[in-house]
């Protein structure tokens, strides 16, 4: 478990005989209190950043054991950032480390989602800019708010096999075949445009494809009223392969 504060801090947590123990692996003083840090699937590196830093802080962890060392690498954005995601797996069906790569998203006050690769090439470690989504969609009138959810492709596999299962669709059949992850962008009336990004964390990494696959109306109700800021919680899929994500609203909504 990673936690930011003026430290920046990796915690590992066993249990061991029915009881949880915890135990410090790693911890650096920041220049500023960190604001947003997340810890990539394979425990392997770190995000962070500070309140309206424009410079995101990668730490590759180059030893593991009871004792960690990392190596930092600065990702210089032309706005502050606002949220950062990595990718994630199937836990049932993780690949090996040299079939993926470790692919994070970052997001920015300027409401570009941008996608960055993370690799090891000649035993020296790579994380470079892949791809840009700008969730105004080439809009010129750069108004109101606008919000944006991932769902894995992992994710998006069992639902659309699931869906299969129950009507014919070939729209939902081409879909399957490209396994796309899927970036859902929402803004200030509950407007919702439906992206597809391809071909992440490919090792060696191949260039993405983005495009558009359908624009939609949530139903009020389901989203939140004139919201100033969301945070989407993790999308998570039932034993019957529904998909559910949690909106929270920070005014104090939650859908």
């Amino acid at each position: 478990m990673i936690v930011g504060s003026d430290y920046l801090t990796l915690w590992n947590i066993r249990r061991e005989f029915g009881e949880i123990h915890t135990s410090i692996l790693w911890s650096i003083i920041q220049s500023s209190p960190v604001f947003i840090a997340k810890i990539s699937q394979d425990s392997s590196l770190i995000a962070s950043c500070g309140k309206y830093d424009k410079l995101l802080k990668i730490w590759d962890r180059i030893s593991f054991g009871e004792s960690s060392l990392f190596d930092l690498t600065y990702l210089l954005h032309p706005s502050s950032i606002t949220n950062l995601r990595w990718k994630r797996h199937d836990y049932n069906n993780l690949p090996k480390n040299d079939e993926y790569t470790n692919t994070l998203y970052s997001l920015g006050r300027d409401s570009v989602l941008r996608i960055w690769s993370s690799y090891n090439y000649e035993k020296k470690h790579i994380i470079q800019h892949w791809g840009s989504l700008d969730l105004y969609e080439e809009t010129c009138k750069r108004k109101g708010r606008r919000f944006v959810n991932i769902v894995d492709d992992y994710l998006v596999t069992h639902a659309l096999r699931t869906a299969l299962g129950k009507l014919y669709s070939q729209e939902l059949i081409e879909i399957q075949k490209r396994q796309p992850d899927l970036a859902i962008v929402a803004d200030e009336n509950a407007n919702i445009s439906v992206f597809a990004i391809e071909n992440l964390s490919q090792n060696p990494p191949k260039l993405i494809n983005i495009t558009k696959l359908k624009s939609l109306k949530f139903y009020p109700k389901a989203f939140v009223s004139n919201p100033q800021y969301i945070n989407f919680a993790e999308t998570i899929m039932d034993p019957n392969g529904n998909l559910s994500v949690v909106i929270h609203d920070l005014n104090g909504v939650i859908r």
